[in-house]
């Protein structure tokens, strides 16, 4: 965890949405990919949604894969799908080792898994 987010969480999870922040600057997909990945995990140890929230959750998740791995394509045309999905996949299995050591030592109140509970809920809400 950054030092950012743990001393200022609300300034963090700002800075951490580039399209609500920064209108002007690009998204960068892989990092919402990686954003989509969190609060997933975090949401599945401490959290029970409703179906519909997961539904609209996952199908969000799968358009950002698509997207993040077409982006990926675009900056490695060397690397094939397959190791695209591989770096991913070894991303996320970080990612989610990360969380569960938080989750361990702080709980599911801690502030940093309270906020990826609630980015849960608005990358469910996003359109595309």
């Amino acid at each position: 965890m950054s030092c950012l987010r743990r001393h200022f969480p609300v300034l963090a999870a700002l800075l951490a949405m580039p399209a609500l922040c920064q209108a002007a600057a690009p998204t960068d997909i892989v990092r919402v990919l990686g954003q989509f990945v969190q609060a997933g995990h975090a949401t599945n140890k401490c959290a029970t949604p409703a179906a519909e929230t997961v539904a609209r959750h996952d199908r969000n998740f799968r358009i950002v894969t698509q997207r993040a791995t077409e982006e990926m394509q675009r900056r490695k045309p060397e690397a094939s799908r397959q190791q695209i999905a591989d770096t991913f996949a070894s991303g996320e299995t970080a990612v989610r080792n990360r969380i569960d050591e938080i989750i361990r030592s702080k709980g599911c109140s801690d502030p940093g898994i309270q906020d990826l509970l609630l980015r849960y809920h608005t990358q469910a809400d996003m359109t595309w």
